[in-house]
């Protein structure tokens, strides 16, 4: 094939032109930004602060009267009672209701035109300025909530997840998703593999039954949704068809709370996420769904910050730990006065003297037996005739208190001895040339008729046996 002059030289001066484009354009420009995934949005910035000192500064025995819209409007922090005390709950109930309707009292009364007076009604007038001032007054005054701290269970929570974090932040970049999505559980459950909410869900990534069902197995014989890792694989799945039907992490984390139909209706009707959070009000999209994704958010930083605190913390030398353990018994001691398994050889805590000496006892799970409920049982009748309490029934079949007992469904029924041990035996009395005997006594037999058959002091008898003499030698 021949080429004329003219069109070898047409190429060769597009190939010139084409060559000095390339060195006169700028550089490409690489964004070397990394993609965040998780944005925290100017319209949640507020609110993410909120649930940042939630979890990081206002403990279990703190409440915080706050406007559920603004968060930024908190009325008062309230001290509440242990949760461990009985009759706590009932009483801290009555006082954070009486603390709302002093402020509801306080901004109706504002919102009527009324002067501010007292020092709690002038720092509540601070609050709300404007011209629309009153009107916002009012509508406030029906959205007034108290939120308990969290500090101490998030760091337990945190602790917990220690077990857990590395394997399911793996699974989820099997799913080719990102793994900070592993620090969700802490606002679902705290990592708690044992959590069941009244409404049913379950396990540290709180599935309900019907949803879970669609991921895992769930029957009277094994519920999946406890296992933490099968149960991480179901929310990997959840979570990736969340995202890939509304297109962003925001809404699709929030879907996880409301629902992915409810969240697809609210992104058709308002678009992004922000629009959603200022206007979106249908169905149950209220303060719990408003706020998930604020909250993950804010557990993400906090649980950072925890994890990498927790890692900056010197190690403790052999030496200090031996001062901790001052008065208990170490592995050798254990293994040889309580014939201890060697696999509780290698545990690292110490047991207490008193176990040691025979006075108190390990505790030890019961054993189990199963049993399958006829009809007409009831969890009254099945503990009853097992001689354990109902709570004791409920609580070694995580079963809800007003839960409904099925027939044909089985339980786990904790043993119990038939009788009393009606006999005590002594430990061994030893003399010198004559070798260890062991002396068996009824029950309630005198101190003083074993030591005259032994021919041994009372006071002895009582030294090895830990007891107190009746009267002195």
């Amino acid at each position: 094939m021949f080429f004329s002059e003219k069109t070898l030289c047409g190429a060769f001066r597009a190939f010139c032109l084409a060559f000095l484009f390339a060195l006169l354009s700028p550089p490409t420009q690489v964004d070397a930004t990394p993609r965040n995934d998780f944005p925290e949005f100017p319209i949640i910035r507020n609110n993410v602060d909120f649930w940042e000192k939630i979890y990081s500064t206002y403990s279990l025995n703190t409440a915080v009267v706050h406007d559920q819209n603004d968060l930024t409007k908190i009325y008062e922090v309230v001290a509440l009672i242990d949760h461990d005390i009985p009759g706590a709950q009932r009483i801290n109930n009555n006082h954070l209701q009486t603390i709302k309707e002093k402020y509801e009292q306080i901004l109706l009364r504002l919102s009527s035109g009324h002067p501010p007076e007292t020092r709690d009604e002038q720092r509540v007038a601070r609050m709300f300025e404007g011209s629309s001032a009153h009107r916002t007054m009012r509508f406030a005054a029906e959205n007034i909530r108290a939120q308990n701290g969290q500090k101490e269970r998030f760091l337990e929570g945190t602790l917990r997840s220690t077990k857990y974090i590395n394997r399911i932040k793996q699974i989820f970049h099997e799913y080719g998703l990102p793994g900070d999505l592993a620090y969700l559980p802490h606002v679902e459950s705290s990592f708690n593999t044992q959590a069941y909410s009244k409404c049913g869900a379950a396990g540290i990534w709180q599935f309900t039954r019907s949803t879970g069902k669609q991921y895992m197995r769930i029957d009277h014989r094994i519920d999946e949704r406890r296992d933490p890792l099968i149960s991480t694989r179901a929310a990997a799945q959840l979570l990736k068809k969340n995202y890939e039907a509304l297109g962003s992490w925001p809404l699709a984390i929030t879907a996880y709370n409301y629902g992915t139909a409810g969240m697809v209706r609210a992104a058709q009707a308002h678009g992004s996420y922000e629009n959603i959070f200022r206007h979106y009000e249908e169905g149950y999209f209220k303060f719990a769904s408003r706020n998930f994704y604020s909250e993950f958010l804010a557990a993400r930083k906090v649980a950072k910050e925890l994890s990498a605190r927790q890692a900056q913390r010197p190690e403790v030398s052999e030496t200090t730990r031996s001062s901790f353990q001052a008065g208990s018994a170490g592995r050798q001691t254990v293994s040889k006065n309580v014939k201890a398994a060697p696999a509780a050889q290698r545990l690292p805590a110490a047991i207490s003297p008193p176990v040691v000496q025979s006075t108190k006892h390990l505790r030890t799970r019961p054993r189990l037996r199963l049993y399958r409920v006829k009809r007409g049982d009831t969890a009254t009748s099945i503990a009853a005739s097992a001689n354990i309490s109902v709570q004791e029934l409920c609580r070694e079949n995580n079963l809800n208190p007003k839960a409904i007992l099925r027939f044909g469904q089985s339980l786990r029924i904790p043993a119990r001895d038939s009788a009393p041990r009606e006999k005590e035996t002594l430990r061994s009395v030893s003399t010198p040339g004559k070798k260890s005997a062991a002396a068996t006594t009824t029950t309630k037999q005198p101190l003083r008729s074993i030591s005259e058959s032994r021919t041994h002091c009372r006071q002895v008898l009582a030294r090895l046996n830990v007891l107190r003499p009746e009267i002195p030698c």
